[in-house]
């Protein structure tokens, strides 16, 4: 399966006022696409070109592959910047050998 078909569902790990801590489940993902892999927030051109507000908060955010003891892959998205807006938009850039992807999240934060 390409990987532009496996990156899902998105889950908040933090509340209002703390730094970003999301997860981006990779249902599955070859060892070869896991090698080239480069994730990241995309460009503020990238996200004014399809309509979503870059937050504050995205400023400087890192993407990273992780897997669980489990063995299931998942996209980790952290940053240092609180996040203050109860509605974030996060516009996700993948390139690997087998292509590109940009996918578009909307994040409900918690207050804490």
């Amino acid at each position: 399966m390409p990987l532009c078909r496996l990156c899902r569902a998105i889950a908040m790990r933090s509340a209002l006022g703390e730094p970003l801590r999301a997860e981006i489940e990779v249902p599955q993902i070859s060892a070869e696409e896991a090698a080239s892999l480069q994730a990241a927030v995309a460009s503020r051109d990238t996200f004014r070109g399809i309509g979503v507000d870059y937050a504050p908060a995205l400023s400087g955010a890192r993407v990273s592959l992780h897997r669980r003891a489990s063995g299931q892959a998942y996209l980790h998205l952290t940053s240092d910047q609180p996040v203050h807006e109860p509605i974030l938009g996060v516009v996700i850039e993948a390139h690997w050998a087998g292509g590109r992807i940009v996918r578009h999240y909307t994040l409900l934060v918690d207050p804490l």
